[in-house]
């Protein structure tokens, strides 16, 4: 067994994983300790016994994590590292079900529906100032324009930059980043803040500070932001319904106009919500959620919360509405439900977002509540 890493040296390479900027040296680094890690902590002749399976995957490694101030980091990379121990994820009612993956696991018969899909390749449209649209997917690496004393590239893989140009007079201009459903795309802005946009979302943001000093960006859908810090210009987000003041930390808002409700969930530093006149501070691990009925503060779920920036749908205690929104989003889709369907049946579970739409329904119609017809982009839900 390899010389143990000192704590700081593994929550830096966690961080770097759960944020999607480890790089491949790092991350053999990463699985070389993980590999490493006790194996008799991941011996399991009980296969056919997925509640038992789950117990010792589960256990020890949230023992670990409770050994350490790094809960946050740990926490939210526990599934990343249930699923480096072959564990994969299935619908159930309720509570979670983890499923080894045996010869068992085969037996569970698969449903083919017309018209089957997966989600979309990467991609979104950049609108510039003066209305010329760029499909990202299609452009090339390299610049793709210049205005206002701003360059903006395409970097090798797929990341849109901006960089300041030097000695240059910078004036304010907003650009819209708009993602399709299916889609994802990270951007860098000139203050060096980071966002990840989810799929159906719109984000328009300027490229200098405005004349009040603000640096600000819109959003309509969902977005995961690292902010850079910069006490001289607080960073607003600004949609629908609220205002979030920043000066520099990271958070998820959801801000989609089909859902009722308006979820910042927040990861480090601190941030204000603010809704009609009305000021909320939110610490790390808090979740507001802004509806007509006011704000409300609690203690919020960063696995569901930031699920879809590893690439997975994480589901706890959500109704199937809410779900099947979500898949709608992703899979481009259009959901109509039998009349006597009850919508608020709560489902909890975890698959992948580059799973097959099919996977995700039979996960789903494996609970016994739920039966699907799927015709084309049409699906209907039935009990």
């Amino acid at each position: 067994m390899s010389k143990k890493k000192p704590d700081h040296r593994i929550e830096e390479l966690a961080h770097k994983l759960k944020i999607g900027t480890i790089s491949d040296d790092e991350r053999l680094e990463f699985d070389e300790w993980f590999n490493a890690y006790d194996d008799e902590r991941f011996v399991h002749p009980e296969a056919d016994n997925p509640s038992l399976v789950k117990s010792r995957i589960y256990n020890p490694l949230l023992s670990e994590m409770q050994k350490s101030e790094m809960t946050d980091i740990r926490k939210f990379t526990i599934r990343r590292l249930i699923a480096a121990a072959s564990v994969v994820a299935v619908f159930a009612v309720g509570s979670f079900i983890y499923l080894y993956q045996s010869a068992a696991t085969s037996d569970i018969p698969k449903a083919v529906y017309p018209g089957d899909k997966i989600p979309t390749e990467e991609g979104t449209t950049l609108t510039l100032s003066d209305g010329k649209k760029i499909k990202l997917n299609q452009a090339d690496a390299g610049e793709l324009a210049k205005e206002a004393g701003i360059k903006i590239t395409k970097t090798l893989n797929g990341q849109l930059n901006y960089e300041v140009e030097p000695s240059a007079s910078n004036r304010f201009k907003t650009n819209t980043l708009s993602t399709a459903k299916g889609e994802t795309y990270c951007i860098q802005l000139p203050d060096g803040s980071r966002v990840w946009i989810n799929a159906a979302s719109n984000l328009t943001y300027s490229t200098a500070p405005d004349d009040h000093g603000f640096r600000w960006v819109k959003l309509d859908g969902e977005a995961y932001f690292e902010v850079a810090k910069d006490e001289e210009h607080p960073f607003i987000v600004e949609t629908e319904d609220q205002h979030v003041k920043v000066l520099g930390t990271s958070f998820n808002i959801q801000a989609y106009a089909n859902e009722p409700k308006t979820t910042t969930t927040l990861i480090t530093g601190s941030v204000v919500v603010e809704q009609r006149k009305v000021r909320q501070l939110l610490r790390p691990g808090e979740q507001s959620i802004c509806s007509e009925k006011g704000i409300t503060v609690k203690q919020g779920d960063m696995d569901e919360a930031l699920s879809w920036r590893l690439g997975d749908f994480v589901f706890n205690e959500q109704t199937i509405a809410e779900i099947m929104r979500t898949i709608a989003r992703w899979y481009d889709v259009e959901v109509f439900y039998h009349p006597n369907f009850d919508k608020h049946e709560t489902f909890s579970g975890q698959i992948s977002r580059s799973a097959h739409i099919s996977e995700v329904l039979t996960s789903l119609q494996s609970t016994g509540k739920i039966t699907f017809k799927m015709e084309g982009r049409k699906i209907v839900i039935s009990n």
